[in-house]
C-alpha cells in the first residue's frame, strides 16, 4: 500500500434547437391526431446536435479511451468524424468546458480535465490543505469495499487482484507501481458489487493523485518501494483475507492499513524533503 494519496492506495511505516437539428412546435392548444395530450405518452424532443457530440466525448472520457491530461481531437477532426458543422462541435465542446470536464488551452487544444463532474465538485471542495477529508473518506470507503470485496469476489477477481499485485511488485519505475496499486485497489472496490461507490471511489481517487507529489520527492522506485513496504500488514495479507471470503479480516487490515498510511503521511515527507 502505497503510503500517498495518489490512487487511493494504503500504505504504512442548453438549448433545445440548433440550425442542424431544428426542433418542431405546434401552436399551444393545437390539436395532434386522434390521440390527444391526455391519453398519449409523452415523447421527449431528440437531443441536439451538440448534445449527442457532448454524450459521445462524455461516453470516451467515462470509459477511460480519452484520460484526464489527453488532448482531444480537433474541432474540425470531430466534425467529419461526426459528419457535422464545426459550429455543433464547439458548442459541444463550451458546454464540456464549462462543466469542468475540458480546458481548452490558447494554442494548444483541448485537454481532457476531469473525468466526471464528480470528480471537478470534490476537487473543488478538497484542497491540499484538507487532505485529512480525503483520509477520513478513505477509511469509509477501503474498509467498507474490503469487507464487500470478501463477500462478494468471484474466483476471476481473486486473479486479476494476483495479477496486479504480482505487477506491481515487479514494477521498475514509480509511474508502473502507482498504476498496478491502484488497479488492485478499483478490483477490490469494483468486486464490492456497488457500482456508485466505484464511480466515487474513481473519483476521489483522481482528486489524491492531483494533490499527491510523493511520488516525485521520492525520487526513485527503489526509494518509493520501501516507504511502501514499511508496514506490518500488506496488500497480500488483504488479498488473502478476500479470497478467504472473511470480511471481518478483512475490514481490519484494511482500517490498520488507513490508519498507518495517515500517520506516515505526517512524518514521510519532512524526512524526504519536500520543498
Amino acid at each position: 500500500m502505497i503510503v500517498i494519496l495518489n490512487q487511493m492506495s494504503y500504505i504504512c511505516p442548453v438549448s433545445t434547437s440548433s440550425p442542424e437539428n431544428p426542433a418542431t412546435e405546434h401552436p399551444q392548444g393545437a390539436a395532434s391526431g386522434p390521440d390527444s395530450a391526455a391519453t398519449s405518452p409523452v415523447t421527449p424532443r431528440p437531443h441536439t446536435v451538440s448534445q449527442r457530440i457532448a454524450a459521445d466525448i462524455r461516453a470516451r472520457i467515462d470509459s477511460g479511451e480519452w484520460t484526464p491530461g489527453t488532448r482531444i481531437p480537433t474541432e474540425m477532426t470531430l466534425a467529419k468524424t461526426h459528419g457535422v458543422g464545426r459550429g455543433s462541435v464547439r458548442e459541444a465542446l463550451r458546454s464540456l468546458s464549462h462543466a469542468g470536464l475540458l480546458e481548452a488551452r490558447a494554442g494548444d487544444g483541448t485537454y481532457v480535465r476531469a473525468r466526471s463532474e464528480l470528480q471537478v465538485q470534490i476537487t473543488r471542495r478538497i484542497q491540499p490543505d484538507r487532505l485529512n477529508d480525503l483520509f477520513e473518506l478513505r477509511d469509509l470507503f477501503e474498509r467498507h469495499t474490503a469487507r464487500g470485496a470478501a463477500r462478494n469476489a468471484t474466483a476471476a477477481d481473486h486473479a486479476e487482484l494476483a495479477r496486479a499485485l504480482a505487477e506491481r511488485d515487479a514494477a521498475t519505475s514509480i509511474e508502473a507501481y502507482i498504476a498496478h496499486d491502484a488497479r488492485f485497489h478499483e478490483i477490490i472496490v469494483r468486486s464490492a458489487g456497488n457500482a456508485l461507490l466505484t464511480e466515487l471511489y474513481t473519483s476521489l481517487d483522481a482528486v489524491a493523485a492531483q494533490l499527491d507529489s510523493l511520488p516525485a520527492a521520492a525520487g526513485d522506485i527503489e526509494a518509493f518501494r520501501a516507504l511502501a513496504e514499511r508496514t506490518p500488514d500488506s496488500h497480500h495479507d488483504l488479498l488473502d483475507a478476500i479470497v478467504a471470503h472473511d470480511p471481518a479480516r478483512a475490514e481490519r487490515i484494511a482500517a490498520r492499513l488507513i490508519e498507518c498510511a495517515r500517520s506516515l503521511h505526517d512524518t514521510v515527507r519532512p524526512e524526504i524533503s519536500l520543498p
